[in-house]
């Protein structure tokens, strides 16, 4: 059978076909998990947060009630050794923010003896009794024996006096409020400790800078994440202490307005999905910032589901469609240029997948099905390194 091209979908129907799936879909808790030394236990620091819009909220006297509860627990062979259950409530004024996409943020703290364990994370939303959990096996060094000199990696924004955590960290290199905070336990008895702290590129040489800090039981780094010359695209940041060094990967995200004004060409095409060429060749001939922003913006306003908000609902789940896509399935194509990002984009999150990565006579491939939309792709790794292409579609 020959393979298929993915089918581009009308102007006109787009805001139908995402707000549709906008509308039914739903986004889980997102939660990160780093651990630290706190004497001679491992504190487990559990970040979450959640969409306004995802919870249900209740009408009170003079506002309107979410509550829910956030819980963790270590279990090893079949017993809970340790855990954590705390119950929240959100008090919201306003109606119209209820419905928003911002986002609400929280954090426990799980402590517990160093060892490997079973660890269960879930979110319950009181009002509507839907639960969200999180399995996952962990190991906690003993960093009070030295197995490990250095904690995770934890990302940060600041903004005016508030910091909050970067759970599915999208960094927008243009802003200076984004930091990483990591701890080091230093066995030496030295007056200072050296650090090497890196930000690169994946398959890059990276921006190294060596540090040195007063020698202390705990030595806490905060260190800006700044790139000399950003640009879209998966990173590393990583700490270095001798031959030990703890990492984390995030994404260089630049906004649509900051992406369309830095790299017009890329950011013209990720609207090729969507909009006519006329439209296309309008924004790419633009000859002045201020004319390419305003074209983009007539462009989504047009696609505007709720004009009288400050939402623009068709917009957000475009580019976070687009986001995901590049975090999740990037292989040898940027995740939104590939056929499943696309058809995620187009579509967005399939109602059932159907995986098979090892199959003694086909290539590994996929199915993905949408039975609201009575549609189903087939994608084959036709190469074996990930690169699934659109094979069929129903």
């Amino acid at each position: 059978m020959a393979e298929r091209r993915i089918q581009k979908i009308s102007p006109t129907s787009i805001v139908t076909a995402l707000i549709f799936l906008f509308s039914t879909a739903y986004s889980e808790p997102v939660f990160d998990v780093a651990r630290f030394a706190q004497d001679s236990l491992v504190r487990i620091e559990i970040n979450y947060s959640i969409r306004y819009n995802e919870l249900q909220f209740v009408r009170g006297d003079s506002a309107y009630l979410s509550v829910f509860q956030v819980g963790a627990f270590l279990e090893k062979k079949g017993q809970i050794t340790a855990s954590i259950s705390i119950y929240d409530t959100l008090i919201i004024p306003d109606y119209s923010i209820t419905n928003s996409t911002s986002y609400h943020f929280g954090n426990i703290d799980l402590l517990s003896s160093p060892g490997c364990y079973n660890m269960e994370i879930f979110f319950e939303d009181k009002n509507t009794k839907k639960r969200y959990s999180k399995r996952e096996k962990i190991r906690l060094p003993d960093y009070k024996k030295g197995e490990s000199q250095l904690s995770d990696i934890v990302f940060l924004k600041s903004v005016a006096d508030t910091v909050y955590p970067l759970l599915a960290p999208n960094i927008d290199p243009t802003d200076t409020g984004n930091y990483i905070y990591f701890e080091c336990y230093p066995k030496e008895k030295t007056d200072s400790v050296s650090l090497d702290i890196c930000i690169s590129r994946r398959g890059k040489r990276g921006d190294c800078e060596k540090k040195s800090f007063p020698t202390s039981a705990v030595i806490r780094v905060y260190h800006s994440l700044t790139l000399s010359t950003p640009s879209s695209g998966e990173y590393t940041v990583s700490a270095r202490k001798g031959d030990e060094k703890t990492s984390r990967d995030f994404y260089i995200y630049l906004s649509p307005e900051k992406e369309l004004l830095l790299d017009t060409k890329k950011a013209v095409s990720k609207l090729s999905l969507i909009a006519s060429s006329t439209e296309l060749d309008s924004i790419r001939n633009a000859r002045t910032d201020k004319e390419k922003l305003s074209l983009w913006e007539n462009f989504w306003r047009r696609r505007d589901p709720s004009p009288g908000t400050v939402e623009n609902e068709a917009r957000d789940e475009y580019y976070r469609r687009i986001r995901w896509a590049n975090e999740h399935l990037s292989g040898l194509l940027p995740g939104w240029t590939s056929d499943r990002g696309q058809t995620y984009i187009l579509y967005g999150e399939p109602d059932e997948i159907e995986a098979h990565p090892f199959e003694l006579n086909s290539k590994p491939y996929e199915v993905w099905y949408y039975y609201q939309l009575d549609k189903e792709f087939i994608f084959v790794d036709k190469t074996g390194f990930g690169d699934y292409i659109l094979y069929y579609e129903k």
